[in-house]
């Protein structure tokens, strides 16, 4: 290993924990989190933080979009590759969104903040992972139309979890078998 990867990986090893500290404390403060409650939770100093990411903006985006990837990634995950026939991704992403995880939380718990942020950029990443979400779908071979319920529902159920509490573990379970049965073409429609 030669001297020149190190600093490579510290940096990079420095930006994770910046980005996962925030997330933590954002979840805790909410958006008027302090850039110096950020540097304390990773264990850097202010100007240690501001090196990586010049202003608290640039954080902020640098966590929607870390998030954002989070959820694609965890999505492909819940992939099963033996479902080889149309609505896999989907099905994926229904298992991706029903899952007790940190970045579907965050995802839905918090991105109603995002939008009304006006972080300059803020609109245009979220507009560009709008389009990914639909080439991703688009792909998987259903029609768009039951694309477009079976996700509707799933967020809805992904976002209701933080502040409806009649959302029981049970129901998340029926609602989740409905969802994934919708996902299989010419299944129900309604029971």
């Amino acid at each position: 290993m030669s001297t020149d990867d190190r600093p490579s990986r510290n940096t990079e090893r420095t930006r994770r924990a910046i980005l996962d500290s925030a997330r933590a404390v954002l979840r805790r403060s909410g958006t008027g989190a302090a850039i110096g409650e950020i540097a304390n939770e990773a264990q850097v100093s202010k100007s240690g933080l501001l090196h990586h990411f010049p202003s608290r903006e640039v954080l902020l985006i640098a966590v929607v979009e870390d998030t954002l990837d989070r959820l694609h990634r965890l999505a492909r995950d819940h992939i099963d590759l033996a479902e080889n026939h149309p609505g896999k991704a989907l099905r994926g992403y229904i298992r991706a969104v029903f899952s007790d995880n940190d970045d579907v939380r965050d995802v839905f718990h918090y991105s109603e903040f995002w939008s009304v942020l006006k972080i300059e950029g803020m609109d245009d990443l979220l507009r560009a992972d709008a389009e990914r979400w639909d080439r991703f779908f688009a792909e998987d071979g259903l029609h768009p139309d039951r694309v477009l319920i079976v996700r509707s529902a799933a967020e809805g159920f992904a976002g209701a979890v933080s502040w409806d509490p009649t959302i029981d573990d049970e129901l998340l379970a029926h609602g989740r078998g409905l969802l994934l049965a919708l996902t299989e073409q010419g299944g129900p429609l309604l029971p």
